[in-house]
């Protein structure tokens, strides 16, 4: 998936998708402690900071997954912690 991101941010983009990833791990571990305020916690500030660095699919899964992590609804959860994942997987910045 090819996202659109301002050339200002080429610099700083690797450490924030390494940072998400590094997230994404901590949500898997909470996911099967089932530890949904660190779900949700993690879900927050991922939200708060994707749609600032272009990544506003990012953006709403996450905004998605803190619903779900405060009504504590575990598959969905785990739905929303996999369609991260792909996206981390698959995103593929250009710079404009």
């Amino acid at each position: 998936m090819i996202v659109e991101i301002d050339r200002d941010l080429q610099d700083v983009l690797p450490r924030y998708i390494r940072g998400r990833q590094e997230d994404l791990g901590y949500l898997q571990l909470a996911l099967g402690r089932k530890d949904f305020s660190a779900i949700e916690v993690i879900s927050k500030r991922v939200a708060g900071t994707a749609q600032s660095y272009g990544m506003t699919v990012l953006g709403e899964i996450s905004t998605e997954l803190v619903g779900h992590a405060a009504e504590r609804r575990q598959q969905e959860c785990e739905e929303l912690v996999g369609k991260m994942r792909d996206f981390l997987t698959v995103v593929r910045p250009k710079f404009v």
